[in-house]
C-alpha cells in the first residue's frame, strides 16, 4: 500500500465524521497534530477500502496526539469536553465518550515520551503506556478523505503492523489473540492492499524467492516496508519480538496465536509468514545511528547557514563528524 492519500467520503458512517471533525477542529485550535489507529483504520482501510475480511464491530476510535507535554494533552482533552459533545470516561483518563456512544481513547506520543519510549499516565504517574512506533507510524500516515469538509491523518498498513507487534508484545499475557487477528490479516492479504503491482514491478525478487507465493511474498514486501519507516529503536524492538516469541522449540506464542487467525489455522502457515515478515525488514539497511535518523538532524542539515552554531552545541553528546565529513 504506498497511496498517501485514499477516498472514502462515500464509505463512513455520519456518526464518526461528527465525531472526528469535532476532534479536527479542536486540534486545528490548538495547533495539535493527530492521527487515527486502531480499530476504526482496521474497519475503513482494510475492510472498506480494501475490501478485506475483516468484519470489526467496534464503535472504538484511537487517536495518537503529538504534544510538547502533558499541559498540550490536557488543554485539547479538556477543549473537546468543554465543546459539550465529549464526556469523560469516569474509570478511564484518556478516554472520552462522544455522544455517550463511541469511545475515544487518546494516547499522546512526543515530548511526553521517556527515553525508552514510555508515557506515564497522570495524576500520579504509576500506569505506564509503550508509545514506540508512534512517531515512526505518525510520519508515514496517509491522508484520508472522510467527507468533502474532512480529510483526517490515518495510520499505515506498515505503522500499522508495527504498533500491532508492539501492542501484542505488551499485552498478550492478558490479552493473547486481541492484536493477534490484525496481524494475521495483514500478513495474509498485504498483496491484496493494494500492493500486487508492486510485487512484480519493484520486488520481482521476492516473488522469485516464494516461488511465486503471494502471501509468502506479501509478508516479506510488508517486513520492508515497515524497515523504511522504522527508527533503530522501534526496529531494534520488532526484530526481537519476531526472534523470541516465534521459535519453536522456546517460545513461539506469536505464532500459535497467529496460526489460530489463519483459515485453517496452520501453524506451519504462520510461522513461515513471521520468519519473511522478519526476512524482509532485515533486507533493508539499518540507519547509520538515532541521530542521523531525528527529523532535528535532517531539518538542520537542509539549513547550511545555521547548522554549524546549533551542531557544535550538540557536539558533545553525539560524534557529528561523520555528518559534515563532505560538507565543510
Amino acid at each position: 500500500m504506498k497511496n498517501s492519500s485514499i477516498d472514502l467520503s462515500r464509505k463512513c458512517d455520519p456518526s464518526t465524521i461528527a465525531c472526528l471533525l469535532k476532534i479536527r477542529d479542536q486540534a486545528e485550535h490548538l495547533a495539535v497534530d493527530f492521527f487515527v489507529v486502531g480499530a476504526l483504520a482496521r474497519r475503513l482501510i482494510l475492510e472498506q477500502y480494501y475490501d478485506l475480511p475483516i468484519r470489526v464491530a467496534t464503535l472504538d476510535i484511537d487517536i495518537a496526539i503529538t504534544v510538547a507535554d502533558w499541559d498540550g494533552y490536557e488543554r485539547l482533552r479538556e477543549s473537546l469536553i468543554l465543546s459539550r459533545s465529549f464526556i469523560p470516561d469516569p474509570k478511564v483518563y484518556h478516554r472520552l465518550w462522544f455522544n455517550q456512544t463511541h469511545p475515544v481513547d487518546m494516547i499522546p506520543f512526543g515530548a511526553v515520551e521517556t527515553s525508552e519510549g514510555l508515557i506515564r499516565w497522570p495524576p500520579d504517574q504509576s500506569i505506564e503506556m509503550n508509545v514506540t512506533g508512534f512517531q515512526d507510524a505518525f510520519n508515514d500516515a496517509i491522508q484520508v478523505s472522510l467527507a468533502d469538509h474532512l480529510r483526517v491523518r490515518f495510520v499505515s498498513l506498515p505503522g500499522m503492523a508495527v504498533l500491532k507487534l508492539i501492542a501484542w508484545r505488551d499485552r498478550h499475557h492478558e490479552f493473547p489473540e486481541k492484536d493477534a487477528v490484525d496481524i494475521a490479516t495483514l500478513l495474509k492479504y498485504y498483496p491484496d492492499a493494494g500492493n500486487e503491482e508492486r510485487m512484480f514491478a519493484e520486488h520481482a525478487d521476492l516473488m522469485a524467492a516464494a516461488e511465486f507465493d503471494f502471501e509468502t511474498a506479501g509478508a516479506r514486501l510488508l517486513g520492508r516496508d515497515m524497515a523504511k519507516i522504522m527508527s533503530p529503536q522501534t526496529r531494534k524492538m520488532i526484530l526481537e519480538i519476531l526472534t523470541v516469541f516465534t521459535d519453536p522449540d522456546a517460545n513461539d506464542r506469536l505464532t500459535l496465536v497467529v496460526s489460530r487467525r489463519l483459515p485453517g489455522q496452520d501453524y506451519e502457515t504462520a510461522l513461515k509468514l513471521l520468519i519473511n515478515l522478519k526476512s524482509g525488514i532485515q533486507d533493508i539497511p539499518q540507519p547509520h545511528d538515532d541521530f542521523g535518523n531525528c527529523p532535528k538532524t535532517l531539518e538542520l542539515l537542509q539549513c547550511p547557514a545555521g547548522r554549524r552554531h546549533e551542531l557544535r552545541r550538540l557536539r558533545g553528546a553525539v560524534d557529528l563528524s561523520a555528518v559534515f565529513e563532505n560538507g565543510r
